[in-house]
């Protein structure tokens, strides 16, 4: 399995817990229409194929989103490296989640969001009608979305270790993953400073060596020593 496939397991397993979600919505992101978002309101309705007829068409992670009398949906893609394609893919996607999910003949809104930790740096566009050729001059023709892209690097390193929560730290660790020595100084550099339960003890150190540790050829003893070390 390819390094890219184990980030995106990886952070599918973490986004998967509705608490790590609404901290990401709401202390990363700081949208405002995030802010009452609680853990009942959350469904998660996909994390691969839309349905089985849509096979070559599946989106990361797909969340439906209580919000006043309906609800919204919610999808993020992960992303290693650059794709040129990324917003022709989320029209897709969003279209696809929108026929699956309408209401009395209404289709929801979809929030695309892409979450970046590739080496290199990425600026993508961020609106559909900046790759659509004339859409100034047919504005109310040209389909329009914005993508919220978010490069994990650019996230303050004070804001994760406070947050003490199994997703702020892999992605604090994240943020230096292509240096090994980094890495490990960031590993034990996060003793004192945060404070988990066993059980997200656990899960931390179970993501660090499958998705980290594990590609730089680190066994799981010497991994295990690592952890108790920090």
């Amino acid at each position: 399995m390819s390094t890219y496939r184990k980030y995106d397991e990886g952070y599918k397993k973490l986004f998967s817990n509705k608490e790590n979600l609404i901290w990401f919505l709401q202390d990363v992101l700081n949208e405002e229409r995030f802010r009452r978002i609680e853990k009942n309101d959350i469904e998660i309705i996909a994390t691969e194929s839309i349905n089985k007829k849509w096979q070559k068409k599946s989106s990361d992670i797909v969340y439906k989103i209580k919000y006043k009398d309906s609800f919204f949906c919610l999808t993020i893609e992960f992303q290693s490296r650059e794709d040129k394609r990324i917003l022709h893919r989320l029209y897709e996607y969003m279209h696809l989640i929108q026929l699956k999910n309408k209401v009395n003949g209404e289709i929801p809104v979809v929030v695309p969001i892409v979450l970046y930790n590739g080496i290199s740096h990425w600026k993508p566009n961020e609106q559909y009608s900046e790759i659509s050729l004339f859409a100034e001059d047919f504005p109310e023709y040209a389909q329009n979305f914005k993508v919220i892209f978010l490069d994990i690097k650019s996230i303050p390193e004070e804001k994760l270790i406070s947050a003490s929560n199994v997703l702020a730290i892999a992605m604090y660790i994240d943020q230096v993953s292509n240096n090994p020595e980094r890495v490990l100084n960031r590993i034990l550099n996060l003793r004192g400073k945060i404070h988990l339960n066993w059980e997200q003890r656990e899960e931390l150190a179970d993501w660090l060596y499958e998705v980290i540790l594990r590609s730089y050829g680190v066994s799981e003893e010497e991994a295990e020593e690592m952890f108790k070390k920090s």
